[in-house]
């Protein structure tokens, strides 16, 4: 007969077989907390035989947490007293015969019998859910690739670390930190390769921080330290250059050395500190840092707290300008370099700020993007430009094949909308998705190459149009213009002032003409930006750019002055500026490295009548000009750097045979001259001699070159 039999329990069968057929442990106790009957997991879990266990206190396997020795299972053990816990679940310590302890689920239940009430316990070992929490705990409260604290375990080690510094009367400084040019590592050699570079760094932080530091992964290329018992701010900085100094040595990835350097900005403790204005203060900071140049140190102070007061005021005004419209559009003219015609406009936010004035987007731009404004505000200027173009589209007729560019920024890119918005403003407006250019910078191309493309793909599927703006001062790889369905790149401003009558910036053309020949190869057009003088138009002319746009022609104008201006300029069709002219008049190529000689020959061969159809440095440029303008004369440059004028020569003729090529030389007529003579030249000239003279002399080979 069964022990729960013998206080008018279940038959022997029945309860025997509920009991060993249960995979768990389970004891019966009466109320006194006296096992009274036990099965085989019992045994198992607890490495006890049966017997060893009925009419034994139940404490001694679940020990009460507090009162080891107490054997009373109603009253005093807290934990499973009847009133309290029966039919519900606790966490319990479990203690096997060898002395050895885990934890333990017990679930409790009551079982009512004729002698009275007695109490189910069902035991579990809770190791390995203990084990799954605790796996599962840490994951939510550490990064996965470094394993460092994430935010939300930064967070509430710092609350806790400005707690203790309160109470002892200390600081507590945080180091904000960013990667520098992690972006050229992951563009150069993937993204596994920056993902190694960001747990080597992680484990660099480890190793040179003091014990008690925290080291967390902040996002991206970020991390913070938090370092507590800081006296001052000398302290703190000591301790930032103690960072910068541990990445003097490079990282090693993939059996490639890299130079690896950190930007860091520190915020001290004060009296009003919290975690979040510490975060805050210490990455304006190490903003700072990076716009010094980088691999420095910087501590936040009254002037970074000013500049930080100042960019929540500008935000709140910008978002009030956005309420009361108070950013309008400018349009720059877009001009085809072959005829001077007005293909296009580019489409420029301004801000009319009531008391500050105009605003350039250089100063209001970059705070967008950061805020998140940047999608509201370049949704409102893409509508106000369709709706102003396609006015002037259906108001002239003649401007109905102009093609309206837009900036997009790269938080629109990235935004599941923005097709969606795109449309919606095409479709407001009546604009045609055919005339509609969008602008992105190649930097932003690169952020997320995948979700980049994918959102380009879906803008073209619109039939618009997508031009990289600024192509040539990114870190990226040409691979990426198969990737992306781009119509057109456009060459910074930057390396077309290169393109000017100085000799000094012979790098600019060459990348230049090295853009222009990658777009061709892509069959993509090009466009330079930031054209001011006639040299730097010509020059474009010659290296085969197609479009053009800058103070040249005009700086930006409001809707209704644009449009008189792209009228204006279309009645003039055919006189390029700088090359209207009288019927009949010469054309003239001067191809001269001297660039006052070459002003002055300008000054001279204009004021006699003739055209300078263009000006060049060397001889590569001179071949091109020449297949493009026909001049009646070139005068021609013997030595210059690069590619001089006796290697030229034969290739002008060749590509223009009618031109008259008069070489001019600083040496006195000899052998040089007989070459360039025999090479074709239809007359020398010595430098140093009277300008003047070239002109009687210019006029007397043209009229042979008639009379013949």
């Amino acid at each position: 007969m069964s022990d729960l039999d013998a206080v008018g329990g279940p038959a022997p069968s029945t309860s025997d077989a509920l009991l060993e057929s249960a995979p768990d442990a389970m004891v019966v106790v009466d109320p006194r907390g006296d096992i009274q009957l036990v099965n085989r997991q019992t045994e198992v879990l607890f490495g006890y035989d049966r017997e060893q266990l009925l009419g034994r206190p139940v404490s001694l396997l679940l020990p009460p947490p507090d009162v080891t020795a107490d054997r009373t299972f109603g009253v005093e053990y807290a934990p499973l007293t009847w009133s309290r816990t029966v039919g519900a679940a606790v966490e319990l310590c479990g203690r096997r015969q060898d002395g050895t302890e885990f934890p333990a689920d017990v679930s409790l239940s009551q079982v009512d019998t004729p002698s009275g009430i007695l109490v189910s316990a069902v035991v579990r070992d809770a190791t390995q859910r203990k084990r799954g929490e605790a796996a599962m705990l840490h994951q939510a409260l550490h990064d996965a690739l470094t394993g460092l604290p994430n935010r939300v375990l930064l967070d509430d080690r710092l609350a806790q670390a400005l707690g203790r510094s309160r109470r002892a009367g200390t600081r507590v400084c945080v180091l904000f930190l960013d990667v520098d040019h992690l972006k050229v590592i992951n563009d150069g050699r993937g993204h596994t390769a920056g993902d190694r570079v960001l747990r080597a760094v992680a484990d660099r932080l480890r190793n040179t921080v003091r014990q008690g530091e925290t080291v967390a992964r902040f996002g991206g290329d970020e991390f913070v330290i938090v370092s507590e018992g800081v006296r001052d701010a000398l302290q703190a900085q000591a301790l930032g250059a103690r960072i910068i100094e541990a990445f003097d040595a490079a990282v090693v990835v993939d059996g490639a050395t890299l130079k690896v350097g950190v930007s860091v900005g520190i915020a001290v403790e004060d009296e009003t500190a919290t975690g979040e204005s510490l975060l805050r203060d210490a990455d304006a900071a190490m903003y700072r840092a990076k716009d010094q140049g980088r691999e420095r140190v910087v501590i936040f102070d009254a002037g970074l707290r000013a500049a930080a007061m100042e960019r929540l005021a500008n935000e709140a005004a910008m978002r009030t300008a956005l309420e009361n419209s108070d950013f309008i559009v400018m349009y720059q003219p877009i001009v085809d370099l072959t005829d001077a015609r007005v293909v296009g406009v580019e489409a420029l936010a301004r801000w009319q700020h009531p008391v500050k004035g105009m605003i350039d987007p250089g100063s209001f731009i970059p705070l967008a993007e950061e805020t998140g404004l940047i999608v509201p505000l370049g949704a409102a200027i893409l509508r106000t430009a369709c709706s102003d173009v396609a006015a002037w589209k259906q108001a002239h007729p003649e401007l109905s094949s102009l093609v309206l560019s837009v900036n997009l920024s790269a938080r629109q890119l990235l935004t599941m909308e923005l097709r969606s918005v795109v449309q919606q403003i095409l479709e407001e407006t009546r604009f045609p998705a055919g005339d509609l250019c969008l602008e992105i910078t190649e930097s932003v191309l690169l952020e997320d190459a995948t979700a980049s493309a994918w959102a380009l793909r879906e803008l073209k599927s619109l039939g618009i149009k997508i031009a990289v703006d600024d192509f040539g001062t990114g870190y990226s790889s040409l691979t990426y213009l198969k990737t992306f369905p781009v119509d057109s790149l456009k060459i910074d401003r930057s390396f077309v002032a290169g393109l000017d009558a100085s000799d000094v910036n012979r790098g600019d053309r060459a990348i230049v003409a090295g853009i222009i020949d990658v777009a061709h190869a892509f069959g993509m057009t090009t466009v330079a930006e930031g054209v001011e003088t006639y040299d730097q138009r010509a020059a474009l002319k010659a290296l085969g750019c197609e479009l053009a746009q800058g103070y040249l022609w005009h700086a930006a104008m409001n809707s209704s002055t644009a449009v008189s201006w792209i009228l204006q300029a279309g009645s003039m069709q055919g006189e390029t500026a700088g090359e209207a002219s009288a019927p009949g008049a010469k054309k003239v190529l001067l191809v001269e490295d001297d660039g006052r000689l070459r002003q002055l020959l300008r000054f001279l061969f204009e004021d006699h009548g003739f055209v300078v159809v263009g000006e060049a440095s060397d001889g590569r440029e001179a071949i091109g000009m020449a297949r493009h303008f026909r001049p009646d004369v070139v005068i021609l440059d013997l030595a210059m750097p690069g590619v001089g004028g006796l290697e030229a020569l034969p290739l002008i003729l060749a590509v223009d045979p009618l031109s008259k090529v008069v070489v001019m030389s600083a040496l006195d007529a000899g052998e040089v001259a007989d070459r360039a003579m025999a090479a074709g030249a239809g007359g020398y000239f010595v430098k140093g001699s009277d300008p003047a003279l070239l002109l009687p002399y210019v006029d007397r080979l043209l009229e042979a070159s008639a009379a013949n």
